[in-house]
């Protein structure tokens, strides 16, 4: 297991050829760490295994727990599972790579003694989240489904345009 730092910063100057582990816990301190975050809270544990040459670095990235994602259907805030697994290799040049413009390989400059993985474990956890987030079936809050569905006798909402009414009507003939 390779020491590791809490700031996400990984040094691997001076280190010998070979496999290391890494370790991290995310939590809401994780994602406190970022602008206007894609998810605010979680609970999610990422292994890291670096291999370490005399060209560069390769890391595996296993992700997986749960963050706090709002439901699309009925907007309250649930536990969304996630799972990432990715690989990203590093290569040793005299040109370098803006690391957050990098996909599955970034160049660092000879130079260079350490690597921030923050910003990678977070747009991991990020590309692994569904675009659809919904609760399992029979999860969303009913009161919240039922004042988003429009019925008048659920909401006491009127719609104040007939042409919905209109609509609905062609509907019904559709599904008769």
């Amino acid at each position: 297991m390779l020491g590791k730092r809490n700031d996400y910063i990984v040094e691997y100057k001076g280190l010998q050829n070979g496999e290391y582990e890494i370790d991290y816990q995310l939590d809401k301190n994780f994602f406190a760490l970022f602008e206007d975050p894609e998810f605010e809270d979680g609970n999610l544990t990422a292994k890291i295994k670096m291999k370490v040459f005399s060209y560069g670095l390769e890391f595996v990235f296993d992700i997986s727990g749960t963050v706090k994602a709002e439901c699309d259907r009925c907007l309250e805030l649930f536990d969304l599972p996630i799972k990432a697994y990715y690989d990203m290799k590093v290569r040793f040049s005299d040109k370098t790579t803006d690391p957050e413009e990098a996909d599955e390989e970034i160049t660092l400059s000879t130079e260079e003694h350490e690597i921030d993985l923050k910003q990678h474990i977070y747009e991991f956890v990020v590309l692994s989240a569904p675009s659809r987030r919904v609760h399992k079936e029979g999860g969303c809050n009913p009161e919240m489904l039922k004042a988003f569905s429009g019925d008048e006798e659920d909401n006491g909402v009127s719609d104040p345009d007939p042409r919905w009414d209109k609509l609905k009507d062609l509907l019904n003939n559709i599904n008769d």
